[in-house]
This record gives C-alpha cells, structure tokens and sequence, in this order.
C-alpha cells in the first residue's frame, strides 16, 4: 500500500540520510511503500510552511527542530521528529577546540536531550533555549557581547546570526542512526495503518448506512472532530460545516446538493449525521427550473387551484400533497414559503423511523419543532411505524405545533391507491392529490408542449416553430412515468439537439437512442397490448407502422376507430401507412 511523507529538512545532507535509511528498511515492509516528498524549510519559512501544509494531503509528516512544533499546532496529521541523539551532540562538540568561548543556543525540542547530554558527561557550556524566531538576534548579541566566537545551533538560527559578530556556526546534524529510527518509525505506524485499514473500511461501510458523512466529536474537546469518515475527507466537508454542524435539523446547500444534519450525543461522544436529501436539479423541480413549473401548473391545473394554494398557505391548516414523483411538490412549498415570505425547513423522516429516534427528537430543545414562523416539511411519513406516526401527530396537535409554524406533508405515491398515510381525523389536514401528466388532456398537453417551446426559444433566441406531427404523436402516446420532469428532461433535450425550426423524427431516435427511455408508448392509454411488443432491426418509422396496422387489422380496417383507439388523427394513419 502506498503512503505519502512529507520531509520538512533544513539542510541537504538530511535528504540523502532519509533516502538511504528508506531504501535500508523497505525489504522489511515489503506491504507499505512511502513516497517522500522534500521541502526545505525551516522557522524563518514560516507562511510558506503552513501553505505548504494545507495544500497537500499526506499521510504523515518527517521533521525536526522548531518545525516540529509548529508543524504541530497547524495540522492534524501524525508528526514525527527526527530529533538528535547524544551521540550527535557529542560529535559536534568534538569538532570545537575551545569550548569556554561556545554556547549552544537551541529550540524547545532539543533542550532535554542537550542537558542531559551535557550533566552526564559533566560539561560546563553556556546552553541557552529560545521560543521564537524574535529571540534569536537577541541572544546573539548578547553572546557577541558577552565574547563568544563558536555557537552551537539548528538550521534556521544559523540564518539569523547578526552581521555585526563573526560566530564560528556549527550545526548539530542528526546522524545516521537517528535518521534511520525516525524512518523506521514511518514504516511501523504506516505498516499499522495498513494492517487497519480493511477494520476502517468496514467500519467506514457500516457508518456510510447512517449517513453521507459523519463526524465524531470528544464531548469533552468540540474544537475538531476525533473522526472523519472516509467520504468527508474525501469531499473535505468540516471546513464547510465547520460553524453549523451543531444545530440539528439544520438544512444546508454546497453547491446544488442540499444535506441536513442530525446530532447523536452519547455519554462520551457526539456524533454530526449529514444526510444527503437531494440535488436541486433532481428534484421535483428541474433543471428547467421554476418557471417550468409554473408553467404545468398554469396549464393543467385552472386558477382555482393556484388561489387555493395561496389561501392554504395563510392559514393554520396542515397540507398533504399527494402524487407521483416528478410533480413538483416542491414547487407548490415554494409558493407557500413566498407568501409567508419564509424559507422552508425539511424535516428528514428518514433520521426518525422508529419511535425511540422521534421521541429523542421531540425532547430535544434545540430542535425545530419547538421553533416557531417556518415551514415545516414531512416527506414520505409513510415510512414511519405505526407508533412513531402517533407520537409524531400527536405531538403536532397537543404542543399547537401547526399554528406556531406552517406544516406540509409530501406523500409520493399513485393517486389510484389508498393513502398510505392514516392521518388522526382531529388534525384539520387539507389534501391536494396531484394527477399525473399522462391524466391531463390532449389538448393541454399540446398546449404544454407549445408553452415550453415558446419559452425556450424566448430564453434562447432560436426559432423553432413546433414538432412533427408523428413525433408529438408519439410523445403524446407516452406513459411518462417520470412525469413532468421527465417531460422536460426530453423536450429540453429535443430542443437543443434539432437542427431546423421542427422538431422531427430523426432527433426523436437521438434522444431515445442516448437515453434510458422506453420505446415511447403508454400501456395505460393505448388499450392494446401490441403497441408494448419489442421491435428489433426496424426504424422508428417502421415500428409505429406496424403498431398501427396491428390496431387496424383488429379493427377490420376502420380509421374513425383505430385512431380514436391510438388517440391519434386519420391523417397520422394515413402518413404511416401509404
């Protein structure tokens, strides 16, 4: 397994030390391969350190000296010091004849082993330790006046040595032996990590069913997450809820995705759950966006529905909306939240499915459902047990919840079946159920379509007149089971592909050939089961042809009632069969 290092050195000689005690050990971790990765640098190159911190994601750090510490307080990463050995004290000290005219000016992190080093073998030198790169000239000149000419120091007091003294600078180097040890240390706690790695992925798997990403905190140390699964370091998601990730329930946005956040606190840990909840252009409303539905709604649904929204939207009546998926329902919350001139919350029933997790949101004070002046969004209540929807009614009702804040309930389901959903009859709940577009008529649909081009070529300035006769046909013949957003998803793809100011059958075979869509035709309006028979081999041309003169042959020949059958003109028939 592969792991990145980075080496903070302060002087050349390091490098070449690195790279021999690397090659020395790797027959020994044949599993855990280290690419280094060199930085010269030193506490003079502060800024330039830090920077380099945040722009790369490594595995573990290699330094030594002053940069240890500072490397430290700005990055959570495992840092190891390369350090000095007494050894390598001595060596130096060996290599000055007059130790009387010598101090030994060093950071923090080398202080205990220089006095130990120094009483042991019982010499008298002046040792000095600084804090910060601002005592150092300082010190300097005060050793200058004092009348040291040798001084034994790091990298980066070198650097700073004053002009105006002559010091003999000599550098305590860290030896072979020492080198080796902070390498070998690299292998060791990366070998770990290796060995581990398989226990976090599993637990990483198992975390990932709860949600898009979690965080762990120490209840005790709120300041960083003890835990980051794999997928936020990925996406590097605590810089951006680094400011929120308390507030529970809290709904939030990066980019076009839209998350909320759940807090777990146990007695020792807090646990932040980001669930994903959906992406702006999946939604219920398109990529086409808002004025798209507007648009449906003004054409398949009159102006008594759109008043009633409005005059619902005032009151303290509950709503249900009721409907398939792609019917933007959340179109009729923004109309809502716009006059209330509030934004809407989103409620997430999947953090709450069992009557423990509600309780404990319910009691929790923090939460918004002792807020007051929002939208309250329920999806999919269905989803909860029994009991967990009686407490959760409950609850509305008995603390006056729906007349602090504006409650909707979305239920994706068909309108031909039962509400899944067993509403208590003392909650006052207004339901809308929304048709699905293969129930709107022929001539709305028509007139849906026109309304979507003429948007379109308004937005875009192209001129495209309509569709081919054989191609609004088709599409009209269609089931739409994704409904209108499926209906935009194609006219949207229709219309940026044609060439001319038609739309004809050609771009029709482009969209369907490029995309997941069935072959254009609708069990539920097409009364039989030929129009569903799979064609292989035939052009598009072809396969309606046949559909049709299946359908007419049933019909002994009779256009007045093979088109009414299909739903399509005489003149279509005719077009197809002549």
């Amino acid at each position: 397994m592969n792991f990145k290092v980075l080496c903070i050195i302060p002087y050349n000689g390091l490098k070449e030390k690195i790279e021999s005690a690397r090659k020395h050990l790797a027959s020994c971790y044949p599993n855990v391969s280290l690419n280094f990765t060199y930085m010269h640098a030193n506490l003079s190159s502060k800024r330039e350190l830090i920077a380099r911190l945040k722009e790369k994601d490594f595995d573990i750090i290699l330094s030594r000296g002053g940069t240890v510490s500072l490397i430290q307080n700005n990055t959570n990463r495992v840092v190891i010091d390369i350090g000095i050995s007494q050894y390598d004290i001595v060596r130096t000290l060996k290599m000055i004849s007059n130790l009387k005219s010598t101090a030994i000016v060093s950071y923090s992190t080398f202080k205990n082993e220089i006095q130990n080093t120094l009483s042991q073998l019982n010499i008298n030198i002046k040792n000095i330790t600084i804090s910060t790169k601002r005592d150092i000239t300082k010190v300097l000149n005060d050793l200058g006046n004092e009348g040291y000419s040798n001084i034994i120091c790091d990298s980066g007091i070198i650097i700073k040595s004053p002009e105006s003294y002559s010091f003999n600078s000599y550098l305590i180097e860290s030896g072979d032996e020492t080198v080796l040890q902070a390498v070998r240390n690299c292998f060791i706690i990366l070998s770990e990590r290796s060995r581990n790695l398989n226990y976090h992925r599993i637990f990483d798997d198992a975390i990932n069913e709860l949600a898009t990403y979690t965080l762990v905190f120490d209840k005790n140390d709120l300041s960083a997450p003890l835990f980051l699964s794999l997928s936020c370091k990925k996406d590097n998601i605590y810089p951006k809820v680094k400011n929120f990730w308390q507030e529970n329930n809290k709904v939030f946005k990066i980019k076009n995705k839209y998350y909320q956040i759940q807090v777990v606190k146990g007695s020792r840990m807090i646990y932040c759950l980001i669930r994903y909840l959906y992406t702006k252009e999946n939604a219920d409303i398109p990529e086409a966006g808002i004025d798209s539905a507007s648009l449906f709604y003004k054409i398949a649904y009159d102006k008594d529905f759109l008043n009633m929204i409005q005059t619902y939207a005032k009151n303290d009546n509950l709503l249900c909306l009721v409907g398939e998926k792609g019917l933007f329902k959340l179109f009729i919350c923004s109309l809502i939240a716009k006059e209330r001139e509030i934004d809407p919350i989103f409620m997430n029933t999947y953090t709450f499915h069992n009557e423990k997790e509600i309780i404990q949101q319910i009691n929790n004070p923090n939460s918004h459902f002792y807020d007051s002046n929002h939208i309250l969004i329920f999806r999919n209540v269905s989803i909860l047990s029994p009991n967990a929807q009686e407490i959760l009614f409950k609850f509305i009702k008995s603390t006056g919840l729906y007349k602090r804040s504006k409650i909707i309930f979305i239920q994706d389901q068909s309108t031909n079946i039962d509400l899944k959903v067993s509403f208590p009859e003392d909650l006052s709940i207004k339901k809308f159920f929304l048709k699905p577009l293969k129930s709107i008529s022929r001539d709305s649909f028509q007139e849906l379509v026109s309304s979507f081009i003429n948007q379109y070529t308004l937005k875009t300035g192209r001129t495209i007149t309509g569709m081919d006769d054989m191609v609004l046909d088709r599409i009209n013949n269609y089931a739409w089971p994704g409904n209108y957003k499926e209906f935009f998803e194609i006219i949207n793809t229709l219309l940026r592909i044609t060439e001319g100011p038609l739309i004809k059958e050609k771009e029709l075979e482009t969209v369907l050939n490029q995309s997941n869509h069935a072959y254009l035709t609708s069990p539920e309006k097409n009364k039989t089961s030929s129009l569903n028979v799979i064609h292989k081999g035939s052009s598009l041309h072809d396969m309606i042809a046949e559909d049709i003169q299946m359908v007419l042959n049933k019909n002994n020949g009779n256009k007045t009632k093979t088109a009414e059958e299909l739903e399509i003109s005489r003149s279509t028939i005719w077009r197809y069969l002549k």
